[in-house]
């Protein structure tokens, strides 16, 4: 409600024009942004109804994961991969640290 209201739509009902549906969208962006990461990836989860999976917890989880992912990331045809490469040759540090790995 406090949105709608923000955004000076009405508070008991859905957008009812394109007008409407474009303000509500522009302020649920604005607002959206405003969350940190992790507050966006608890509701992506929560909307989606998929679990959390913290393989943080479980080292040893973490490695084969990571393990596999250099197995894919090898498959890849080198022709098919040329952005990667150059970055890895550019900056092999951050490509290969843990970090970049698991980002989502």
């Amino acid at each position: 409600p406090e949105l709608a209201q923000a955004a000076g739509l009405a508070m008991n009902r859905f957008p009812e024009s394109k007008d409407e549906v474009t303000q509500a969208e522009q302020v649920l962006a604005k607002e959206l942004q405003k969350l940190s990461l992790e507050e966006h990836e608890q509701i992506l989860f929560s909307v989606h109804g998929l679990p959390r999976c913290s393989l943080e917890d479980d080292s040893v989880a973490m490695e084969s994961r990571l393990q596999d992912l250099e197995m894919e990331l090898e498959n890849i045809k080198s022709t098919d991969r040329q952005v990667y490469d150059l970055v890895r040759a550019t900056n092999p540090t951050y490509v290969e640290s843990i970090c970049w790995k698991m980002k989502r």
